[in-house]
């Protein structure tokens, strides 16, 4: 797992980070840190009562995070799409990923389009989000946009 404090900066950054705060269904003010079961994932206790906040996650542990459509925290995703940097090279990297996990939870639940429908709109706000962050960057990665372009013509429309 990659702890926030063994990330460089971003270029052009001064360095300093946040904590990333997100809302878990397991929480207890007393429970200093807490792993979940394939423990991919460390929370420890955030600043609120109930709050909890992740130390360090894998890449992939994120990624499946930002997707749950019952994680209606609008920091959590906020941060991660302003801080992608620290975890990936390039755009098109972090959009192969969200669209891989896509691709697994679709093929995990043929035929139920109703579940189907929270995940494409988070990933649609993900796509909004990204393109208010960094116009820049979709416009500088091609096979990004076109990418982008496919998913919202094939999943949205």
């Amino acid at each position: 797992p990659v702890k926030s404090s063994q990330l460089p900066p971003p270029s052009g950054s001064s360095g300093i980070s946040s904590p990333i705060n997100v809302q878990h269904s397991h929480r207890s003010r007393d429970v200093e840190r807490r792993t979940d079961e394939s423990e991919d994932i460390l929370f420890g206790p955030g600043h609120l009562a109930g709050e909890m906040i992740i130390d360090a996650a894998t890449l992939k542990k994120l990624i499946d995070f930002l997707l749950q459509p019952n994680v209606p925290d609008s920091q959590f995703v906020f941060a991660f799409v302003l801080t992608y940097r620290y975890f990936l090279k390039t755009g098109y990297e972090l959009f192969a990923h969200l669209f891989d996990t896509f691709s697994v939870i679709l093929l995990q639940t043929i035929g139920e389009k109703s579940s189907i429908l929270p995940i494409v709109v988070r990933i649609t706000n993900v796509i909004k989000l990204f393109a208010d962050l960094h116009p820049k960057v979709i416009h500088s990665e091609p096979l990004l946009l076109e990418r982008l372009r496919e998913f919202l013509s094939t999943e949205v429309a």
